[in-house]
């Protein structure tokens, strides 16, 4: 993955856990960023209709083109997936887009501070 570090084990006795003990315990992965890149992907995504339609009143139905930006959390050869928020030890809003359906990447540069 290039510029993450990453670490994984088991949360032990978090406000979650305490919350709800019926549920196993939860595994996490820490990011540790080397340097602040973020990624722009391109890719396409499926379209649907949801009421009738007559068939002779049909018309062409394409996939919609997609654009989503954010840190690049698991560059598997079959999956990207960005998160769009990213702390020492949280991502927010994970999404999870097919290889087959990328059209293109391109990695942003953004500044080393928000000031």
């Amino acid at each position: 993955m290039g510029h993450f570090e990453i670490i994984q084990g088991s949360k032990a006795s978090t406000p979650y856990e305490r919350a709800a003990p019926q549920y196993p315990t939860i595994f996490y992965t820490i990011l540790k960023m080397e340097n602040k890149e973020i990624i722009l992907i391109e890719w396409v995504d499926s379209k649907g209709m949801e009421r009738w339609e007559y068939l002779d009143e049909i018309e062409s139905l394409p996939p919609c083109i997609c654009y989503s930006v954010g840190f690049i959390i698991e560059d598997n050869p079959d999956y990207k997936t960005i998160a769009l928020g990213l702390s020492d030890t949280q991502v927010l809003g994970r999404t999870t887009i097919p290889s087959g359906c990328i059209r293109g990447i391109k990695k942003m540069a953004i500044s080393s501070s928000c000031s």
